[in-house]
């Protein structure tokens, strides 16, 4: 019984997909008029791709609303509702809108990618389906009578280590070969045959053309040759040594060490191998079987005559000192306060003696 349900409701959450062929356009023309918005130098302009739609449909048939991961770059969006038209107008701009959290001197998108997918120069096709699912499971809830959007892209882009487009004046960097069409680049075009680093060279002879093939491709298409046979073929300068050989030759090893330099003025020369025959780590090892020093040395005589610790104590029967010594006599006789007082009757002195008669002359002047 449970498995009966279970095939039901499968077959009720597939849904059916809608004939995209009257939405086609309209999603082409959305997407151009966002690219052309960026004021890139660089930016293709979209084509129609069949396979990446059916990728898309065959994704999107299980109403199961979660990306695919298998290479391609991806936006989803659903809503409820009957009108494909609007809800593939409002995916759209809401993709677009995360412009709003995009740093692009940071190259980081804040919340999720959906915008930088929309304006990635680098990728040429586009292809969407559209399912009108009874039932879509998002993140464990089903959502009744949904619309489910899914536009898969090649190349994909969203890498964050570069730039989603360059900026500059509109077409300034299409490929050779391609025209522009209001701002954007059109046609396949050719590539450059060129390395981007001066160090391409050094690291095609490290492996790193298989190690790193994602960024080798894009960095060091020439020395990785990775090139196409449509690509255009650059000559490269003069196979000269300009700063001299005498000197291009001691400067040899510096062929690694300082490759810009020696590649633009010692070309001739040609760097040291480093598939010199490694050294040889068999030496034979140190013999370890040495005969280990003796321990067997006759320790030191601990047997001597210890110290005597019975010598005669200090005699601690010394005379104690006495204290019966005479106490000091208290018995003193005291002062005698009985002193006759000094005698205040002895007789005045007399007043009565006869006066001595002073005469006191006085000068006055008259005039």
């Amino acid at each position: 019984m449970l498995l009966l349900w279970f095939l039901c409701f499968v077959a009720m959450s597939a849904g059916k997909l809608i004939d995209t062929e009257k939405y086609k356009q309209l999603l082409l023309d959305e997407h151009s008029a966002y690219r052309r918005k960026q004021g890139a130098s660089n930016m293709n302009q979209l084509v129609w791709d069949e396979e990446l739609e059916q990728e898309a449909g065959d994704w999107i048939k299980s109403c199961n609303f979660d990306h695919q991961r298998k290479g391609r770059g991806e936006n989803l969006a659903f809503a409820t509702g009957d009108d494909a038209e609007k809800m593939a107008k409002n995916a759209m701009k809401g993709w677009y809108d995360e412009i709003n959290t995009y740093s692009y001197s940071g190259k980081a998108c804040m919340y999720s990618c959906h915008y930088t997918q929309v304006v990635w120069a680098e990728t040429r096709k586009v292809g969407c389906a559209i399912n009108k699912c009874d039932y879509l499971s998002v993140s464990g809830r089903m959502i009744k009578n949904a619309l489910y959007l899914a536009c898969f892209y090649d190349p994909m882009g969203n890498d964050m280590s570069e730039y989603p487009y360059l900026k500059g004046e509109a077409c300034s960097k299409c490929l050779e070969g391609q025209t522009c069409d209001d701002g954007l680049c059109t046609g396949k075009g050719r590539k450059i045959c060129e390395d981007k680093d001066d160090r391409c060279e050094y690291w095609e002879s490290i492996k790193e053309c298989n190690k790193n093939k994602k960024w080798m491709e894009k960095t060091c298409r020439k020395s990785c040759h990775f090139c196409e046979d449509d690509d255009i073929q650059t000559a490269g300068p003069a196979c000269e040594d300009k700063a001299g050989d005498a000197k291009c030759a001691g400067w040899k090893w510096s062929c690694v060490d300082n490759a810009a330099y020696m590649k633009k003025n010692c070309r001739k020369t040609k760097a040291p191998s480093y598939n010199r025959k490694a050294p040889s780590y068999n030496r034979k090892a140190p013999s370890y079987n040495r005969k280990p020093p003796s321990y067997n040395k006759k320790p030191p005589s601990y047997n001597r005559k210890p110290p005597s610790y019975n010598r005669k104590p200090p005699s601690y029967n010394r005379k104690a000192p006495s204290y019966n010594r005479k106490a000091p006599s208290y018995n003193r006789k005291p002062p005698s306060y009985n002193r006759k007082p000094p005698s205040y009757n002895r007789k005045p002195p007399s007043y009565n003696k006869k006066a001595i008669k002073k005469t006191h002359k006085t000068a006055m002047a008259f005039h």
